[in-house]
């Protein structure tokens, strides 16, 4: 009964809108020793939820007119190399880091034609 009624408190003091995890944190910074699953069944016991962000309503404007570029290296039809290349960025996650990778491949032979890897 004094979890629960601490859980009222930080509920009301938080005027509902924070869940279960901000509840278990502010228990705990009270001295607490509580689990965030009790927490969370607590408060759903006692209608206690949070509030969920309201999302932005649908616009029943049309988009503003912007003009539409084709694309002509899609037309384009290629008899030999070096004719047109394309280039891609990804990051790939290390244990420690994060690397980022970019490549340039060319179009015809899909063959990497340059790249480079940049660690942040």
């Amino acid at each position: 009964m004094l979890l629960r009624s601490e859980i009222q408190k930080v509920v009301l003091q938080y005027q509902g809108r924070d869940g279960y995890r901000r509840a278990t944190a502010e228990l705990r910074r009270r001295g607490m020793l509580v689990n965030h699953k009790r927490v969370a069944r607590i408060m759903r016991e006692d209608n206690l939820v949070g509030d969920t962000a309201k999302l932005a309503a649908p616009s029943n404007r049309a988009p503003k007119a912007t003009e539409i570029y084709i694309n002509l290296a899609n037309r384009m039809r290629l008899t030999g190399t070096n004719q047109v290349s394309v280039a891609d960025i990804t990051f790939i996650r290390l244990k420690r880091e994060f690397v980022y990778l970019a490549a340039v491949l060319d179009r015809f032979s899909r063959k990497v034609v340059g790249g480079t890897s940049i660690e942040r």
